[in-house]
This record gives C-alpha cells, sequence and structure tokens, in this order.
C-alpha cells in the first residue's frame, strides 16, 4: 500500500509522469488560444471549438442547435449563484476515438465570449464530460489522456492531494497565500487566469498591472489588480500571480496548472501534481508597449496596463483608444483582436494614441 503522504521534490530533466501511458490511449487534442484550451468535436458530425472546463457543466452554442428545447436546469455559475438555461438533447457527440449518445446538455449564447476572448469558442466540454474517465493533462503535449484504470505515479516526483468538491463535482483544493489568506480554491480549466481570489485583506495589489476583466456568465465588467505572492498547495509551494476580484469565486487557473503535470482521480478525489521545468516568471506577458485594449459597449478601451512599462502613468484602466496612427485602420478593422495583435507583436518603436479621458481628447506618445 502507498504512503497517504509523499515528499514532494522538485526534479528537472526526468522521464515524465506516468510514463505508462503510451498514444495508443485514447486522448483528447487541444490547442490554446489567449490562455485557454479548446478542442475540436464533431456534434452530428458537425465541427466545433469548445473550450475544455473543469469549472462548468457541459454546454453548447444556441445557434448551432435547432431542436426543441427540453425543460430548464438551474446550474451554478462563476460568481456562485444559480441560473436555469435550456436544454436540449443531442443525439451524438464525438471526442476523440469515442463517441456520447442522447446527451443532455445546457443551451448558452458564446458570441459574446468569442468575441472578448478573441477565439471562436462554440460551447463547453464540461465536468460532466470530463468525470467519466480519470485523466492527465499533458501540457507539453497538449494532450488530456482518458484512463480507465489507475496508474502508479513516482512517489519522488508527485505530490498527491485530495480535495473536496463543490455542487457540481468541480474540484477545490486548499491553498495558503503568503501565509495570510488560507482558504479553499476551484479548480478550473476554463479560467484563463493564474490564481483569483476575493480576499483583499493583507495583499498588497499594486504590481505587475490592473485590468478589466469579463465574466462569461455575467454582463459586469470586473476591476482586477494583481500582485506575486507566494503560495502553498499542501506541501508544494511556489510563486504566483495572484488576482483580486471582488464578489468573485476563488480560483486556480489554467495559466497557474499548465506548470505542472496533472492527473485527477475523480472517484477518489484525489489530484496529482508534479511540477515540469517551466517557472511562473516565464509566463508573464512580455508586452511590447505595456498595455492591452479589449472591446467594451463597442468603444475600444485600455484593459490592462502592466507596471514597470513605457505605458505606467501615460495609459490608464478605462481610457478610450481613438486612434493609433502607426496602425493602419484604413486596411484592418477597428478590432481589439487586431489592435492587441499589433501592439504586441509589431516592429515600431514608437506609437501615437489617441484617446479620450474625462471627456478631454489626449494625444500620447510612445517610444521604445
Amino acid at each position: 500500500m502507498k504512503r497517504n503522504i509523499i515528499i514532494f521534490t522538485l526534479l528537472f530533466g526526468c522521464l515524465p509522469l506516468f510514463s505508462q501511458i503510451t498514444e495508443k490511449d485514447n486522448s483528447i487534442t487541444f490547442f490554446v488560444c489567449n490562455n485557454m484550451m479548446i478542442t475540436e468535436l464533431l456534434i452530428d458530425g458537425k465541427k466545433y471549438n469548445f473550450l475544455i472546463d473543469t469549472g462548468a457543466t457541459t454546454l453548447v452554442d444556441k445557434t448551432i442547435i435547432s431542436k426543441k428545447t427540453k425543460k430548464q436546469k438551474s446550474y451554478l455559475d462563476l460568481n456562485n449563484t444559480l441560473k436555469k438555461f435550456n436544454q436540449v438533447e443531442i443525439n451524438n457527440i464525438e471526442i476523440a476515438n469515442f463517441k456520447i449518445n442522447k446527451k443532455l446538455v445546457g443551451l448558452f449564447d458564446f458570441s459574446k465570449i468569442s468575441k472578448t476572448t478573441c477565439c471562436q469558442i462554440d460551447g463547453i466540454l464540461g465536468i460532466d464530460i470530463l468525470k467519466l474517465n480519470n485523466i492527465k493533462i499533458d501540457f507539453n503535449k497538449n494532450k488530456i489522456f482518458l484512463l480507465n484504470k489507475n496508474y502508479d505515479f513516482d512517489e519522488n516526483k508527485a505530490k498527491k492531494i485530495s480535495y473536496i468538491e463543490d455542487k457540481q463535482g468541480t474540484p477545490m483544493l486548499n491553498i495558503s497565500i503568503s501565509d495570510s489568506i488560507q482558504s479553499t480554491f476551484t479548480l478550473d480549466t476554463g479560467y484563463s487566469g493564474f490564481i483569483s481570489t476575493k480576499f483583499k485583506e493583507n495583499i498588497n495589489y499594486e504590481s505587475y498591472y490592473i485590468s478589466y476583466r469579463f465574466n462569461a456568465f455575467s454582463k459586469n465588467i470586473d476591476t482586477t489588480y494583481t500582485k506575486f505572492q507566494k503560495i502553498r498547495i499542501d506541501s508544494i509551494q511556489s510563486n504566483s500571480i495572484i488576482d483580486y476580484r471582488k464578489n468573485f469565486k476563488n480560483l486556480i487557473g489554467y495559466s497557474f496548472i499548465k506548470n505542472f503535470e496533472v492527473l485527477i482521480d475523480w472517484k477518489n478525489k484525489s489530484l496529482y501534481l508534479e511540477h515540469t521545468n517551466k517557472t511562473i516568471e516565464s509566463e508573464i506577458i512580455n508586452n511590447n508597449f505595456g498595455f492591452n485594449v479589449n472591446n467594451i459597449e463597442n468603444k475600444i478601451i485600455v484593459s490592462k496596463v502592466y507596471s514597470n512599462s513605457i505605458s505606467c502613468n501615460q495609459l490608464f484602466v478605462g481610457d478610450q483608444i481613438l486612434n493609433i496612427t502607426e496602425f493602419d485602420s484604413k486596411n484592418h478593422e477597428w478590432d481589439h483582436c487586431l489592435i492587441n495583435n499589433f501592439i504586441n507583436n509589431s516592429s515600431t518603436i514608437k506609437l501615437s494614441i489617441v484617446i479620450m479621458r474625462d471627456k478631454k481628447k489626449l494625444t500620447i506618445f510612445f517610444l521604445r
């Protein structure tokens, strides 16, 4: 019998965890779009992009289903409140090498999410389907292996962590932040960030960036303050970006969990983590000009400003962008996705930006 307490060490250059798993096993291949895991699946023979989300139930965009809806069902959203949505029965869902027949799923309008995230999302592959098999997530291969039996793990490299579940069966882990905050955090692969908390006390949120973020299941816009902090999950110690979001659930997101190899044993409510050779520090966005924009009520708004960047104290979250001289808006749609790509990847060394702030037009010049 294996010990319940396992010493966790960080070892690099070793064989991967669960080396018994081969490419012949059933697996779901995913790609990453703006820190979200997206997989292609077939619904009644047609291909769609679905967000892999342990923090939600399976949902389908209402525009791709023409069948009559069945009775409504209550759903626990990211604000931890129950909401009702219509349901429909899908004849056939094909994911990797297996099929699900006569599946009852919820309907949701994903058009706003696709527009906001700059990723085409037609639905959510949720916890109700993911829990049909134990899963191993390999972020190096961009694969989720579906396990129909137990696999041994290396006690010198992996850490077994017991968890509790929320109302829909999503794992919740005990986390300590800087030894001042201790609480349960929901493991939510559909959340693109690192670690998000509703607690503000005893944490200084003045480093890295301030931003607007959107809640996928709400029209609310949250202001996020971010700080680098030491965290502890059981005996695992690491550093992470911590987001403060008022009236929001405590979440562990994709940007944090991708730094580990992960196996989830749903039946025994156990999570196995092995740290990879990635570091949280290396995942901080190296933004050319230190800001990002988003589309808020059909206006291009500064949604994020990084500290210690050339934009700090010149641009502020909430500024409306009216024009960027170097961005050829005549040949490009005035679209926040294209603008962000230009800001992050352009080789230009200067920007001339016209903004609206407090009902006044201002022109700001940047030189890198």
